[in-house]
């Protein structure tokens, strides 16, 4: 059997384009990234902690952990650093915050939330400062407003708000794409899934696959502060930040379910999800109640996590099953996601000195990697589902065709004649034709030339009776075309046609073998005046086309 399509060269082709489209978004990211001014302010502070007083103090080289509630410290400097339009620039964990410049209040934030034990928020802040500046006092007072929350100074710039969203924009050009292109896929794909129908299978994998992508996505957001380019609301930034790290795992596990077909396998991953959505529930239901914030609840959730982590790689390990490319891809993705994942954890809890950040890479990378796996995956099913349509409609036309000619055979000549009878349509043509010549072109040139003569007619009837009729070769010589919705006008036409570009309107008896095709023809037409059997067309057709034979006086050659 002939193939239509070749499925491992389509893969390829398909991975070559991702590598390329890979390369170009690279190259684009690349081009688009440039730096812009951000002036630290690291060094030179005086350092106040809890009474302690320290000179010179450097931000970058001297950590000063922040994890007391009620603890206070107090960062004072000046800069001569003149710009038009001047702010600091910083992130903060759990702080609520006052600055003064030359002891005059120019911001505040967080305090009356920490004084009724609500969490302050985290994230980026841009802080505008008065023109006057350079040379002040410039005064930040941090109170430290959550325990156990690992939180630490950061670096600490100024930078020209009027240059700022651009700047930061193309100088993080590549996280800042990456992440917005995650999240709007995320929502176009989850909405498709949506309307496809989530009863399927299918449609569930899509919708796990955009829910990875736009959580990831998110986090990713929140994580780096590009968020907080548009809103500057760290309560809300806080929310999501945490919220979108505890539902990292849940659209895996769903996925992973997805593609299980062991009842047992499915009824522990249904349980893993079950347990996920719980402690988000329980983290909800604490944190509202200021019982327990979800920032103080990281280290257990990371044991959960790693906890899914195992589980789901045992399970990959018992995945046999479905199309193999496309489990490889599934579980390509899932491992490296959760090495990157596991690797953050250790790191967050062991390898930053307790800092109570991640790294920020490793998670949307491994998110990354894993979508693009996912995506992967999903191709290669389709592709195979194509390739299996394919096959069975060439199995169908092998069925229903004529092997020499490749125009319907006798079968499904029969097939038609028999659904239009059925329909009861009463408004179709019926044309019958018997080649001339064909025996004599077998005993003189050879079967292999009688060959050619019937399929350069079967060409020439299909090209002139056009895409909407049923042209079929009934066996040997004979052949038959069957046209719904045809006319008196419309047959002559096609017939006249044929003869013209056959030559057949000239005497065959005075005609040679080599000057075209010679044939017999009779039809029949079915009308609402004067309605048909397709039997009865048939015949009267046939019985037209050996009047026809005879009037041509060369018999049955």
């Amino acid at each position: 059997m002939r193939r239509i399509h070749r499925k491992d060269p389509i893969i390829k082709y398909l991975i070559t384009g991702l590598l390329v489209a890979a390369i170009i978004y690279l190259a684009l990211v690349i081009s688009a990234s440039k730096p812009f001014d951000m002036y630290s302010l690291d060094n030179g502070w005086m350092l106040i902690n809890n009474g302690t007083v320290k000179e010179d103090y450097d931000i970058n080289k001297d950590k000063v952990k922040m994890d007391v509630r009620g603890d206070e410290i107090t960062l004072i400097n000046k800069t001569y650093i003149k710009l038009d339009n001047p702010a600091l620039y910083f992130r903060a964990y759990h702080v609520a915050m006052e600055i003064y410049v030359a002891d005059e209040l120019i911001y505040e934030s967080g305090m009356e939330r920490m004084e009724n034990n609500k969490v302050v928020g985290c994230g980026y802040y841009i802080i505008s400062l008065p023109n006057d500046y350079v040379g002040k006092e410039i005064r930040i007072d941090f109170h430290v407003s959550d325990n156990n929350h690992m939180s630490k100074l950061e670096k600490i710039y100024l930078v020209d708000t009027s240059q700022f969203m651009i700047g930061y924009i193309r100088k993080n050009a590549f996280g800042v794409f990456t992440s917005f292109l995650m999240v709007t896929l995320g929502i176009l794909t989850v909405v498709v899934s949506m309307f496809v129908g989530l009863n399927m299978v299918s449609a569930r994998k899509i919708f796990y696959t955009g829910m990875m992508a736009l959580i990831f996505g998110l986090w990713s957001q929140c994580y780096y502060g590009y968020i907080d380019l548009f809103s500057h609301n760290n309560v809300a930034n806080y929310y999501l930040e945490y919220l979108t790290l505890f539902l990292l795992g849940a659209p895996v596990v769903g996925y992973i379910r997805e593609v299980m077909t062991n009842k047992k396998i499915r009824l522990v991953l249904s349980g893993i999800l079950g347990i996920n959505v719980m402690f988000i529930i329980v983290a909800l239901i604490l944190h509202s109640t200021n019982k327990i914030h979800m920032n103080r609840i990281i280290r257990f959730y990371h044991v959960i996590g790693a906890a899914i982590i195992f589980v789901t790689a045992f399970v990959m390990h018992l995945w046999k099953d479905g199309n193999k490319k496309s489990r490889v891809a599934i579980k390509t993705g899932i491992i490296s996601m959760e090495v990157f994942l596991f690797v953050e954890m250790i790191m967050f809890n062991f390898a930053y000195g307790l800092s109570g950040r991640y790294s920020g890479v490793l998670i949307p990378l491994g998110g990354l990697g894993f979508i693009l796996c996912a995506i992967l995956s999903n191709i290669i099913i389709i592709i195979e589902r194509l390739e299996q349509k394919s096959s069975e409609i060439e199995l169908k036309k092998m069925a229903y065709s004529d092997r020499l000619t490749g125009v319907s055979n006798r079968k499904y000549c029969e097939e038609v004649m028999k659904s239009i009878d059925e329909e009861q349509t009463k408004s179709f043509a019926m044309i019958n034709i018997d080649l001339n010549w064909l025996k004599k072109i077998n005993d003189s040139q050879g079967h292999e030339k009688g060959d050619e003569y019937i399929c350069s007619f079967a060409q020439l009837f299909s090209d002139e009776c056009g895409d909407d009729a049923t042209v079929g070769r009934m066996g040997g010589d004979e052949f038959i075309a069957i046209i719904k919705d045809a006319d008196e006008e419309r047959v002559e036409s096609i017939i006249a046609r044929m003869n013209k570009k056959s030559g057949n309107g000239s005497k065959p008896e005075q005609r040679r073998i080599s000057d075209g095709i010679s044939f017999a023809y009779g039809y029949s037409i079915s009308s609402e005046d004067n309605p048909l059997s397709t039997q009865e067309a048939y015949t009267l057709a046939d019985n037209r086309m050996y009047e026809c034979k005879k009037e041509q006086k060369v018999g049955r050659v």
